[in-house]
């Protein structure tokens, strides 16, 4: 899993603020489900406590992933055509 994916929750975890699920996809304007997805496809970063259901994620994890799949944008044929 080269950008994410499930690990165990690590129990020392200080100065680092945790979200949820729904924080991640607000964060990223993602469904819920989307980001769910991306998680058990190893595309990015999350935790579970052994034995729990929900995902929880470091904040700066979320953001160096955000940094590190930048969308950059490209020009349509239609805006070359305004000559």
């Amino acid at each position: 899993m080269p950008d994410g994916g499930e690990k165990p929750f690590p129990r020392d975890h200080p100065d680092k603020e945790v979200l949820q699920t729904a924080d991640v996809a607000n964060i990223l304007a993602l469904d819920v489900q989307v980001v769910r997805r991306f998680v058990r496809e190893g595309r990015l970063p999350a935790y579970r406590i052994p034995g729990g259901r929900k995902y929880y994620f470091f904040k700066d994890e979320i953001f160096a992933w955000l940094r590190s799949h930048a969308v950059v944008p490209t020009q349509s044929p239609a805006d070359e055509d305004t000559d």
